[in-house]
């Protein structure tokens, strides 16, 4: 329901406390999931797995594939 939001407003209002937020250019590593049933994270249409790095370049939505 929110994947657009970024191309309509140029802010969110949210908790500082309740996230992490990151910035064009920096780098994260994808975090290890205790989940069993975790299969991969699907960035537009992307595969990435566990502890691979990405560069922030645009507005990022990151999905969860669980099998």
């Amino acid at each position: 329901m929110y994947d657009n939001l970024a191309d309509f407003v140029n802010y969110i209002l949210a908790k500082p406390t309740a996230y992490q937020y990151v910035y064009i250019g920096d780098e994260v590593k994808l975090p290890i999931q205790s989940n069993s049933n975790f299969s991969h994270y699907l960035m537009k249409g992307q595969i990435y797995h566990e502890g691979d790095t990405l560069i922030i370049g645009d507005n990022l939505v990151i999905k969860l594939v669980f099998d």
